[in-house]
């Protein structure tokens, strides 16, 4: 579904022809979005809520400890919400950690991306544009929380030579990350 998503999005791309910025180590393109998706998940917590955008994005069992994180979630992304205009309210999420421990923070999203530029690691010189409505992720790994941007990059040529879906590229990158 998201992959659809993806490609569906491909043709909403928008050019960059900005100066390049460079924030936590990252440099990019200043491709800016004013719209975005959101998906969270959850790993080994008990009870995980995360409430974002005036819904719940997540409820997992309080009863039941989730197992660990799949390998694939952060290159797979099911059912993402679409459409939130920047920014609602912070996100709320609640757990209980492996240990035991209960927990409730509020991750202010708007504060993360404050500058509302696309996150990505593509040289400037192989962009040719950038989807303006990145997927963020939020995700609860036992005591850690972890908020993701993955977007989608048009290069200017083809990585794979003959193959046209290869002028995409799928790019992830760690915009926040809190140990509690």
């Amino acid at each position: 579904m998201v992959a659809a998503l993806f490609f569906m999005m491909a043709g909403c791309v928008q050019s960059v022809s900005k100066p390049a910025v460079e924030r936590r180590g990252v440099r990019f393109d200043a491709a800016h979005f004013k719209w975005h998706a959101f998906y969270s998940e959850c790993g080994q917590t008990l009870g995980c809520t995360v409430l974002y955008a005036n819904r719940v994005q997540r409820r997992d069992d309080d009863k039941v400890m989730t197992g660990r994180l799949r390998e694939d979630v952060l290159t797979r992304t099911p059912s993402v919400e679409i459409g939130i205009r920047n920014f609602p309210d912070p996100a709320v999420v609640t757990w209980t950690s492996k240990d035991g421990t209960n927990h409730r923070e509020v991750v202010d999203i708007r504060q993360i991306f404050r500058d509302e530029v696309v996150m990505h690691r593509v040289p400037s010189s192989d962009v040719d544009g950038v989807t303006e409505s990145p997927v963020i992720l939020l995700i609860v790994d036992d005591r850690t929380i972890r908020i993701y941007m993955k977007v989608r990059v048009r290069l200017k040529y083809e990585e794979v030579v003959g193959n046209p879906y290869s002028k995409y590229r799928d790019e992830l990158t760690l915009a926040f990350q809190k140990t509690y």
